[in-house]
């Protein structure tokens, strides 16, 4: 590798788990440096084959966790939902697998209890127009303590005043909640606190000073696997928002929370979906209506792997995609789930916008025109190549058609699609 990130191109979902669990079968340590349990990535490999679905969904656990001998690092940019991660463990030790290769640094912050709290009651404030469609994990307010220098982090666990601390907060948040939100039905702090350290307990002894390991592996030649959350649509300063997460998804927010220098980076995967969904409301040029909407999102089980909430569905955003390589520069891009496109004999793909111009006949391609939440795509419309691909292996293998239309992506992108997904197993991927 011996450093390469891994970060998605759209708006999440589009497949990153997938190619984090793949590389890890060469690398020495997974990270994973942003975001929380507001994050979903489903693993379809050997391990999970006795799992419900026959799949292993992690939202905070590294996808480096099927290799045994990968040490995987909850990094110092996420969140951690302390139940979440103590339930996501047992679920994985229930399916046979050990966690023993798992740490958490003590600089990662938590999430609280009232921060979940906090974040439902604003999300039912807000007026129809103005929700963002959070998913009520608590990302907002973790990361606004985190900013505002009052969050906890998980070496707080290993202090003598935590349980002080926890009580100064929850009287502080109680206010809060109840005074400006009208939000009475708060558990009293005993029983919260009680609760919430049987869970601490639980992941206590993965607590670490990662970033003194993270160190000794980069200056060792390490392999080492950077794992984004969310994604470049998403970014907190150069998304669509304020529909967006509340943390950064581009490179520079792998090296940050990471603690690894940015020079050090040496790969950055972007991970490109064949088509494009996302959750709730904002920006989505190319999203689609009616049945090719339904039928994409049953194709490709698109469905939110924390929430399970159904994604909007549309066609691939080339500019948006140019876009997104401008902020990261990308070395290769890995595409995927492109055998969902398989039963098509034709569809489209956007080219630009209609809207930002007082002649809509003029197609601007300017993708800053994409990330308004009005906007609407210009269409082009693309050959399908109609067979099923999902037991190629090689390139060369796949239909002509197939092939000029990851040519198409990696035109938009000015980079070479390393990696090509035909299916959800990690052995259905094309190397190149």
């Amino acid at each position: 590798m011996p450093v390469t990130a891994v970060i998605g191109t759209q708006w999440g979902d589009e497949g990153k788990g997938k190619i984090v669990d793949l590389l890890a079968q060469d690398a020495d340590m997974v990270i994973r440096f942003n975001g929380g349990n507001n994050a979903g990535h489903t693993i379809e490999n050997e391990h999970t084959k006795d799992m419900p679905e026959g799949v292993a969904k992690l939202h905070i656990v590294p996808a480096g966790v099927f290799n045994s001998k990968t040490l995987n690092v909850i990094g110092a940019g996420t969140a951690v939902h302390i139940p979440t991660l103590a339930r996501e463990i047992s679920e994985l030790r229930s399916g046979g697998l050990s966690v023993d290769n798992l740490i958490i640094s003590k600089k990662a912050h938590l999430v609280m209890p009232w921060h979940v709290l906090l974040d439902e009651a604003e999300e039912l404030k807000r007026s129809p127009r103005n929700k963002i469609g959070t998913t009520k994990r608590g990302m907002g307010p973790v990361f606004s303590a985190k900013h505002a220098r009052k969050g906890f982090r998980a070496g707080d666990l290993l202090k003598a005043d935590f349980r002080d601390r926890f009580f100064d907060q929850y009287n502080e948040y109680e206010l809060m909640l109840q005074i400006l939100y009208r939000h009475w039905d708060i558990p009293n702090p005993s029983s919260m606190y009680r609760e919430f350290m049987e869970y601490a307990e639980q992941i206590r002894g993965l607590i670490h000073n990662a970033e003194n390991e993270i160190d000794a592996y980069l200056n060792g030649g390490s392999n080492i696997l950077l794992e984004g959350a969310q994604a470049v649509l998403l970014d907190i300063d150069h998304g669509t928002y304020p529909f967006c997460t509340s943390s950064a998804c581009t490179i520079a927010a792998a090296s940050q929370g990471s603690g690894i220098p940015a020079n050090r980076i040496d790969e950055r995967i972007g991970v490109v979906k064949a088509y494009s969904t996302r959750v709730g409301p904002g920006a989505f040029p190319t999203r689609l209506e009616g049945a090719m909407d339904n039928k994409l999102r049953e194709w490709g089980r698109e469905y939110g792997a924390t929430t399970g909430r159904p994604r909007a569905c549309g066609w691939l955003d080339l500019p948006l995609l140019s876009y997104a390589n401008r902020l990261n520069d990308f070395t290769s891009i890995a595409v995927t789930k492109i055998d969902i496109l398989d039963n098509l004999q034709q569809f489209y793909v956007g080219v630009g916008y209609k809207n930002c111009s007082e002649h809509e006949q003029v197609v601007c391609e300017d993708a800053s025109c994409g990330l308004e939440e009005d906007s609407q795509a210009a269409l082009r419309l693309v050959d399908g190549w109609n067979s099923d691909i999902t037991g190629v292996t090689k390139y060369s293998r796949l239909p002509k058609k197939a092939r000029a239309y990851v040519r198409s992506i990696e035109d938009a992108m000015s980079t070479k699609a390393r990696f090509i997904s035909v299916g959800p197993h990690r052995d259905q991927t094309i190397v190149r």
